[in-house]
């Protein structure tokens, strides 16, 4: 009898307290302020918002940025202090709102994922997230958040990650199209949608340009708060475009984002940001397009934590989706997707698996548009990445579609990118506006 209440007790009683003592000391450590100390050399004078640095074309904002990694983070934070402070408060009021116990554990366990990554950031990247939080009046873990989460995400275990990509529903699916100079386009041409699945940044897009001392000019489409490279140019002519590939195959390292910010930053050709990915820790696998204009080359580029980099070279024009082409990698992710088949017992299976089918799908679209066309102009990548069908309801199956917040065509020798104008997903389905970076170069 008596070890019988004893057990009681402890079930009852003890394991509850334990728990709960533990988790509050694991939240508190988890949400616990971050901030960087060292902020290297700035001026304060150069910390002065210019509001001249900052225009509005329809719906889309342009912000130029200049100075130090601090200075280029706090004049990133004050110029669009109203837009980050929206964009973070719809995403606590969406997936965490305050007052209940679920939001309570999540934003422990984000904030957990988060920080293991923020140590695998470059100082210099540190200051610059510092220096938005100080400009926009917010934490440093808050836009951290902002641009650590996917990253941090991708790290976890992949049968949870998948779980909750088909239980939300919103799935990844960005699609890029390419055309070299040719008999069938007068100029390299590249368009991008950039399906995020957090969904509340559509009519939101900002084109960063940035000048950082001894780099190239970047010119990088994203939303407000975020200071890595989503896609992007820069002055040299080289354009970089990304697509996730979902493998199931996440390391904790530097967000990939940073990466390609930094292939921007400092090469000016193929070959150089070339070298660059065959050097680095790959953390999240990627598919990626790196086209040089002034060579009229360009290439994709797999990436698969612990497989290294596989690259194919792009001959006069490809499409490209979220799945792997390089026969190792694909059979990797292949490999991958019949792990899920337990998720069969709650009808999620399916669901997942039509990632990659949709996949497919897009890529044979949008291959099919650019054989079709004997002339390629912007308008006519525009038409291909705008492909939209209302009626086809399974995520990701057209180029353009519900997680659509974003989309873009660089033209590098005409010194010029066409951004989607939409105020709600599909964003392409509302225009494209065209701008002129000329005044930039």
């Amino acid at each position: 009898m008596i070890k019988k209440a004893k057990k009681l007790l402890f079930f009852f009683f003890f394991l509850p307290a334990f728990l709960i003592l533990f988790f509050r000391l694991f939240h508190r450590r988890a949400t616990q302020g971050i901030k960087v100390k060292d902020l290297g050399k700035f001026k304060k004078e150069n910390l002065v918002p210019d509001p001249s640095k900052k225009k509005k074309i329809k719906n889309i904002t342009i912000v130029e940025l200049e100075g130090s990694p601090y200075e280029i983070g706090y004049q990133n934070g004050t110029l669009l202090k109203e837009e980050i402070h929206k964009i973070l408060y719809e995403a606590h009021e969406r997936y965490l709102p305050k007052g209940s116990l679920k939001s309570y554990l999540a934003r422990a366990l984000i904030m957990w994922v988060v920080k293991r990554v923020d140590k695998e950031i470059p100082l210099e990247y540190r200051q610059e997230m510092q220096g938005v939080a100080d400009g926009a009046g917010m934490s440093y873990n808050d836009v951290l958040l902002m641009n650590a989460f996917m990253d941090g995400f991708e790290s976890l275990d992949p049968i949870l990650l998948q779980i909750i990509y088909s239980l939300s529903g919103l799935e990844p699916g960005c699609s890029s199209v390419i055309v070299h100079k040719s008999e069938n386009s007068s100029q390299l041409i590249i368009g991008q949608t950039v399906d995020y699945m957090i969904t509340i940044s559509a009519g939101r897009s900002v084109l960063y340009v940035i000048k950082s001392p001894g780099k190239q000019t970047l010119f990088m489409p994203s939303f407000p708060g975020l200071i890595g490279c989503l896609n992007g140019a820069n002055e040299a002519g080289l354009v970089l475009t990304q697509r996730a590939t979902p493998t199931g195959k996440g390391e904790i390292g530097m967000p990939v984002n940073f990466h390609f910010r930094r292939i921007l930053e400092e090469s000016t050709s193929l070959a150089q940001a070339r070298d660059y990915l065959n050097q680095i820790k790959r953390s999240v696998p990627r598919s990626i397009i790196i086209a040089d204009s002034r060579e009229n080359k360009s290439s994709f580029f797999e990436i698969l934590p612990g497989k290294g980099v596989k690259e194919i070279e792009i001959k006069k024009y490809a499409g490209a989706a979220n799945h792997f082409k390089t026969k190792e990698f694909h059979e990797v992710q292949r490999a991958a997707l019949k792990k899920y088949k337990f998720l069969q017992i709650w009808g999620l299976y399916e669901k997942y698996l039509s990632l990659y089918d949709n996949s497919l799908r897009r890529e044979r679209y949008l291959q099919k548009f650019i054989e079709n066309e004997t002339w390629a102009t912007p308008e006519k990548i525009i038409k291909a990445i705008s492909d939209y069908d209302p009626r086809l309801t399974i995520p990701g199956g057209t180029v353009s579609n519900q997680q659509t917040e974003q989309a873009m065509v660089f033209v590098p020798e005409e010194e010029t990118i066409y951004l989607a104008n939409g105020l709600k997903p599909p964003v392409t389905q509302g225009g494209f506006v065209k701008i002129d970076l000329k005044k930039w170069f």
